[in-house]
């Protein structure tokens, strides 16, 4: 399985990207689950969802140096960023 990730390729970029935001996403909705609170209320805190994608990043640039899995990070940071913004803007007053 860990050897997937040590591929260039868009496809593993884009996947790594999701997955780590999914993964942080999941934590910080089952963390207001736990303490009883209203998602809507805390929508901004999703934002800490990105921390791992540029971590992830910040990885495949440095230390392994993948272009194409790179590019595929960069591109999928940008769009899910520009949707959370999106959906920030549109439900917090």
């Amino acid at each position: 399985m860990l050897d997937y990730f040590k591929q260039n390729d868009y496809k593993t970029g884009v996947i790594a990207g999701l997955g780590a935001e999914v993964l942080t996403g999941l934590l910080i909705w089952l963390g207001l689950v736990i303490a009883q609170e209203p998602i809507m209320p805390h929508l901004r805190w999703f934002g800490g969802i990105f921390i791992p994608i540029l971590l992830i990043l910040r990885y495949y640039a440095k230390k392994n140096s993948y272009e194409k899995t790179c590019k595929a990070l960069i591109v999928t940071f940008f769009l899910t960023f520009i949707i959370y913004i999106a959906l920030v803007l549109k439900y917090i007053n």
